[in-house]
């Protein structure tokens, strides 16, 4: 248990310390809430905030109540006074400290900040989902990891903290000093003189119009919708439709962050190429339950990737693992497979959005389920899931992982093989035990030739806290 609360301690680290100044929002879509509850209602606020509290907008903290901190955000820059916001409930983890910073780039959060507005512009033309609340991935998307948690939870190398950037620049008006300088009047003996005055009058007071217009604040635009923000939603309607998600708790929101730091950790140790791939790349692991097609096959072992970096992780291949590194294998492998894979391109046609969301989905699901089987993949043979499973394995290795833990859990899928929950990965995994047989080989002598570190680190003891905690199998 100690290491389970070490972890919550992790992930609670977004609570404010008041001695070093206010936190500030770190979300892609932080809204105040009236009640410190996953189902309160979000707080009205006015029309200049935008859709949701701009990113480094200072929180001014008042109380704290488990994982929810109760306060203010600072107003913006000149905003009129009945336009600032009123106290209320916001998540420690769409917080950061000061000095603390998101391990993820501007960029990705605005794609992040774009598609749950659009995400819920859509869903309220299809019928789906009902404010305030539309779905756990709501909630789940807006959550920070930051640069310090990580680091606590890694230990990687750390450089200076930067501010980041806020998402709608345009909202802030321009500083005094910017001004332009008004026009001089005509001088001289000039018989027109007076009607010259008079126009120079008339620009002068048209150019403080100008001025008291730019000081004003005004709402931000809404995000750009984008094909990228269109495949990312097609992503995460089919998430929605054809997988069962388990309901937002606090337990369901430590798990998805642990997942993210292991997931994260062990992407730091995988080749400069792979890293590149997912620099600027929005991506997710989200815990499943089961498909909607098959009810009556409780936990399935199951793991898919979906456009706009959702990933799929079904509760029973969580549980297979026996510690962290396993779980890490598991997860860093499908960032590996992603660059083999050679998806079919995902348009999204902008006439007839959203309503070919529903059409779109079921073209790209049998595209997805083909491109996890090897079997049935155009692309994918044995040979390439023996080089994804070793560049996995290097990833664990060089991001200190033990790197045998990925051997350990394949030979587990293949003990299993004959269970109803493996049913699909045993049709689908052809070549399993050469496969294990070729990875084996293939560690050992890497190992052996100091290719790759060797190291002994599982965290078997905060995987199985937090396992425990997670409530994996309800």
């Amino acid at each position: 248990m100690k290491a389970f609360f070490f972890l919550a301690g992790l992930l609670t680290a977004g609570v404010p310390a008041l001695a070093d100044g206010f936190p500030s929002v770190s979300s892609p879509w932080a809204e105040l809430r009236k009640a410190p509850v996953f189902t309160s209602p979000p707080l009205a606020l006015a029309k200049t905030w935008g859709p949701a509290l701009p990113a480094n907008t200072g929180f001014q903290v008042e109380k704290v109540y488990g994982r929810w901190v109760f306060g203010r955000p600072s107003p913006l820059k000149y905003m009129r006074p009945q336009d600032h916001a009123p106290s209320g409930w916001l998540f420690s983890r769409m917080l950061v400290v000061s000095g603390d910073r998101d391990t993820l780039p501007t960029s990705v959060l605005q794609q992040s900040r774009a598609l749950l507005f659009h995400a819920r512009a859509a869903w309220k033309k299809l019928g789906i989902g009902k404010e305030p609340l539309y779905s756990p991935l709501d909630f789940l998307e807006a959550l920070t990891l930051s640069k310090n948690t990580m680091a606590a939870f890694s230990k990687p190398e750390t450089g200076e903290s930067a501010r980041n950037l806020a998402f709608f620049p345009e909202a802030f008006a321009a500083d005094e000093e910017e001004k332009e300088p008004a026009p001089l009047g005509l001088s001289g003996a000039d018989l027109r003189f007076l009607d010259q005055e008079l126009k120079v009058v008339k620009e002068q007071k048209k150019q403080e119009v100008r001025v008291r217009e730019s000081r004003r604040l005004k709402p931000p635009p809404p995000p750009p919708l984008d094909d990228k923000t269109r495949v990312g939603l097609l992503g995460r309607f089919m998430l929605e439709r054809y997988l069962e998600l388990p309901p937002l708790s606090l337990e369901e929101v430590d798990g998805h962050i642990y997942m993210r730091a292991t997931a994260m950790r062990a992407l730091s140790g995988c080749p400069k190429a792979v890293q590149d791939y997912w620099k600027n790349r929005r991506w997710g692991y989200f815990r499943i339950f089961r498909l909607r097609s098959r009810p009556e096959v409780k936990h399935p072992w199951f793991e898919i990737a979906l456009p706009g970096g959702y990933f799929a992780l079904s509760g029973k291949a969580i549980e297979l693992a026996g510690d962290e590194a396993e779980l890490a294998f598991v997860l860093v492998r499908q960032f590996v497979r992603e660059l083999r894979i050679k998806h079919h391109a995902t348009r999204v046609d902008a006439k007839s959005w959203p309503k070919n969301l529903q059409e779109k989905s079921e073209e790209v699901w049998d595209q997805m389920l083909k491109a996890q089987s090897t079997r049935e993949s155009e692309n994918i043979d044995v040979a390439d899931e023996i080089a994804v499973d070793m560049r996995a394995i290097e990833c664990l290795a060089r991001s200190g992982y033990n790197p045998e833990a990925g051997i350990t859990y394949l030979k587990k899928l293949a003990m299993n093989r004959g269970q109803p929950w493996a049913e699909w990965f045993a049709k689908h995994a052809i070549g399993l035990d050469y496969r294990i047989e070729r990875v084996s080989a293939l560690t050992e002598e890497a190992l052996a030739q100091q290719k790759i570190p060797r190291s002994k680190d599982t965290q078997a003891k905060r995987f199985a806290a937090a396992a425990k905690q997670w409530n994996i199998l309800p």
